[in-house]
C-alpha cells in the first residue's frame, strides 16, 4: 500500500540503555555524509548514535580503541564542530563494518551529536520530499 514504507535491510547496531534517546541513529547515503579520523586513519561513518558509530573497516581489529576525532558542520554555524571521543571497536561485521562504542563520554558531547542527528535527519526529509 502506497503509506506503508520500504523497508531497506541496513546492518543495525545494538547497544542496551536506559535513555531512549540514545537509540536515535542516522543512516548515511550518497548525499550526506560524515569523515571520522580514528587511528589516524579517515573513515566515512555509516551511521552515528549517541553510545556508538560504525564504518567501513580498514585494518582494525576487535578492541581496538582510541581517539577519534568529529567534525560536525550545522546550517545554522559559521564553522563545524570539533569534537574527540574515545571509541573502542566491539564488532566487526561479516560486511566488514566497525561497530563502535564511545568510551567516558560527555553529556555536552552526547546532547553534540544529538543536535547533529536531529539536523541530518531534517535535511534528509526535505530532501525526499523534493524529488
Amino acid at each position: 500500500m502506497f503509506w506503508k514504507k520500504k523497508k531497506t535491510p541496513t546492518e543495525k547496531f545494538t547497544h542496551e540503555s536506559s535513555d531512549n534517546r540514545e537509540s536515535f541513529r542516522f543512516e548515511f547515503d550518497k548525499n550526506i555524509s560524515l569523515e571520522i579520523e580514528f587511528k589516524d586513519k579517515k573513515f566515512s561513518a555509516v551511521n552515528i548514535s549517541a553510545t556508538g558509530v560504525s564504518f567501513k573497516n580498514s585494518g582494525l581489529k576487535i578492541g581496538d580503541s582510541g581517539i577519534s576525532k568529529f567534525l560536525f558542520e550545522f546550517s545554522n554555524l559559521s564553522s563545524p564542530v570539533l569534537i574527540e571521543l574515545e571509541i573502542q571497536i566491539i564488532k566487526i561485521s561479516d560486511k566488514n563494518i566497525c561497530h563502535g562504542i564511545y568510551k567516558n563520554i560527555s553529556e555536552d558531547n552526547k546532547e553534540m551529536i544529538h543536535k547533529y542527528i536531529l539536523e541530518k535527519q531534517k535535511e534528509k526529509i526535505r530532501a525526499n520530499k523534493i524529488k
